[in-house]
């Protein structure tokens, strides 16, 4: 009998050691974002307009584990960050801006947009989504808008 308290008890203590390193990996903080990104559609529009550059727009929500790639594979990435900078960068948070404008159709995120300085003509990314490709797209938008 005292054998199978032993085992019950050692099986226990296994379970909550393996349930505990799950949650502290978990909760590691995430890669900072190399992208100064604007977290107001409105605010980041407007400074695309006064600046004359060329917008970035991220649709993107909390839960989406494929947006939290992207940030931790691609707007992690130095150069991607590097590159953006010719761009205003605008993060939108589907579930946290209700008011995020529905003119692009955004079904699926993330989902990635290009637009000209004031804001028309909106070009949606789907490329892979590699820092290499985002990079290219950057430079090849950030090129049509320089002066």
């Amino acid at each position: 009998m005292k054998r199978y308290i032993i085992i019950l008890v050692l099986a226990a203590l296994a379970g909550l050691a393996a349930c505990s390193d799950q949650k502290s990996a978990e909760q590691a903080p995430p890669a900072p974002l190399a992208i100064d990104f604007v977290h107001n559609y409105k605010q980041g529009m407007a400074m695309a307009k006064e600046q004359g550059k060329p917008i970035m727009l991220v649709f993107e929500a909390d839960w989406c584990g494929a947006c939290q790639e992207l940030k931790k594979n691609v707007f992690a990435d130095k150069s991607v960050g590097e590159a953006s900078k010719r761009l205003v960068n605008i993060s939108v948070n589907v579930d946290k801006d209700k008011e995020s404008p529905g003119e692009y159709k955004v079904r699926y995120i993330p989902a990635v947009f290009f637009l000209n300085p004031s804001g028309s003509s909106a070009m949606p990314y789907q490329g892979p989504q590699t820092p290499e490709h985002f990079i290219k797209m950057m430079n090849a938008f950030g090129d049509r808008f320089s002066s």
